[in-house]
């Protein structure tokens, strides 16, 4: 039995769970989809920060005021369930019961290291994490700054690279944009290097208001959903400053260059994130102030016949040279990005004459 109860109902059957497997096994009986979303709703995944501002409080900020479009695993009824304290309560009244310390017993819902050494993936929150994005219709992802690349290990360990982005590429779910058959050449850094480098060219216009403490009280994503633009900005506090996601990311480099003037730490003039070669002015958005305010526009719109002939050009390669193909196994993937701004575009439109009641679409 899988993916069958409702938060509501799984919520009933607490008080016969005695072990924390039991509390596991529920979990994955319970729907992993957002029951109430329409059929065209969108996922959203994050990880990590943009800049000094969490992925995860923008991501929410968006779902929470996007009437059901847009949705985070914190909407779907495995999330409901994790974030229900009662549920939490019960579950380490039974890991504690089984021997686990308070501490251990957060492990095991939250992920991280034992107290005996023992690394647990993601805990009960990266089984939901996973069977969410397993089940999504079509991703888009928060992941602009990662961290993910060839090169070392930074980034790997984190629930979003071992457990969403392998099953993206296990599902075959389109992400921001780019074909599964695309994906499913690459290796998984390859697929989180080319899936984060477009998250950073298309989410780099999302407006994001901020409190003094770094508390996200408002967003503007402006052309990025065509059937349902979120803007909360106008309820922020006047104290608040907004940014876009390319200004928190260059502001965040600017203060790196600040403490490593010599550029010591070798990313200078490369995306964080990627192998070195895929440069600022091959896939980025620009961070100056005075043209900071690219938006998705640009990809679905000014850009579109560049990026479509980028596709063309790419998908032949893709079909007939393999040794191409194992060229961008590991790879920065900055054509990748050019290929996945060419499937959102033709993706919004596809959104928009579907919001103008063209079912063909």
């Amino acid at each position: 039995m899988a993916n069958v109860y409702s938060y509501n109902t799984a919520m009933l059957k607490l008080s016969g769970l005695k072990t924390v497997d039991d509390f596991k096994e529920l979990l994955s009986e319970t729907n992993s989809r957002v029951i109430d979303a329409p059929s065209n709703y969108i996922s959203l995944l994050y990880s990590d920060m943009v800049g000094n501002v969490s992925a995860a409080a923008i991501a929410n900020s968006i779902a929470d005021s996007s009437g059901g479009l847009i949705t985070t695993i914190s909407d779907s009824e495995q999330g409901h369930l994790l974030s229900d304290p009662d549920f939490l309560a019960a579950f380490d009244k039974a890991a504690i019961a089984e021997g686990y310390s308070p501490a251990d017993a957060l492990v095991l819902y939250d992920g991280g290291t034992l107290s005996d050494g023992t690394v647990v993936d993601g805990g009960l929150w990266g089984d939901a994490s996973e069977a969410y994005a397993s089940t999504s219709n079509s991703i888009l992802t928060i992941t602009p700054n990662t961290g993910i690349s060839a090169d070392d290990s930074v980034g790997q360990s984190s629930t979003y690279f071992t457990r969403e982005v392998q099953a993206v590429i296990d599902n075959g779910i389109p992400v921001n944009g780019i074909s599964p058959n695309l994906l499913s050449g690459m290796t998984r850094v390859g697929t989180a290097v080319a899936i984060d480098a477009a998250s950073k060219e298309i989410m780099s216009g999302v407006q994001v208001s901020v409190s003094n403490n770094g508390i996200v009280d408002g967003v503007l994503t402006g052309e990025l959903f065509p059937a349902a633009e979120v803007n909360t900005l106008s309820s922020a506090p006047s104290t608040s400053s907004t940014y876009s996601v390319a200004e928190l990311l260059a502001n965040e480099q600017a203060a790196i260059q600040a403490s490593d003037p010599a550029g010591a730490s070798g990313s200078t003039g490369t995306t964080t994130g990627t192998t070195g070669s895929l440069s600022s002015a091959d896939a980025t958005a620009p961070t100056d102030s005075s043209s900071s305010t690219a938006t998705t526009a640009q990809v679905t719109a000014g850009s579109a016949e560049g990026f479509k002939e980028g596709a063309y050009t790419l998908g032949s390669s893709l079909n007939t040279d393999s040794s191409w193909l194992s060229s961008v196994k590991v790879a920065d993937a900055a054509s990748t990005v050019l290929v996945g701004a060419s499937f959102y575009s033709a993706w919004t439109n596809a959104q928009q004459e579907a919001a103008a009641g063209n079912r063909a679409a």
